[in-house]
């Protein structure tokens, strides 16, 4: 990795900085991640069984069995609405306007620390929003160079 580095710095100056941006973005991304959750679990602690309660009872008819299946916890089974709606139009033959419905449900459950939860879905999300425009900047850089 070392050589790699090195190589990089000395040949190619541009995918360098592009290399430790994107370790940069990274790593703040999972940073920001970890201290938005931390920080929401520490808020909704007592009230984490109102919240996803809500979301279960509110949640879409045909997404209801698999919403009660819990995996990996209650805050990652809230982000499911917040995936493409695409998928949701493929496998669920839901509308874009069912999935912003959900999104609302979600918005309703938690009240004030809405705010603080989307930081936290931007933050999982930040990583892709800068880095694939940051690798389309590289391709292009390969190809004219």
């Amino acid at each position: 990795m070392k050589e790699f580095i090195l190589m990089l710095s000395e040949n190619y100056p541009f995918l360098y900085l592009c290399f430790i941006l994107v370790v940069a973005v990274m790593i703040l991304s999972m940073i920001l991640t970890l201290v938005f959750s931390f920080i929401l679990k520490l808020l909704t602690i007592n009230k984490r069984n109102d919240i996803y309660q809500y979301y279960v009872e509110n949640s879409p008819e045909i997404y209801k069995p698999w919403v009660s299946i819990k995996f990996g916890g209650w805050l990652r089974n809230i982000d499911v609405p917040f995936i493409y709606w695409r998928f949701f139009q493929f496998f669920y033959k839901m509308t874009k306007d069912d999935v912003k419905k959900w999104r609302n449900v979600v918005k309703k459950s938690f009240g004030k620390y809405y705010i603080i939860y989307m930081a936290r879905l931007i933050t999982k999300k930040m990583m892709l929003i800068i880095v694939i425009p940051m690798l389309v900047g590289i391709a292009i850089y390969m190809v004219f160079n």
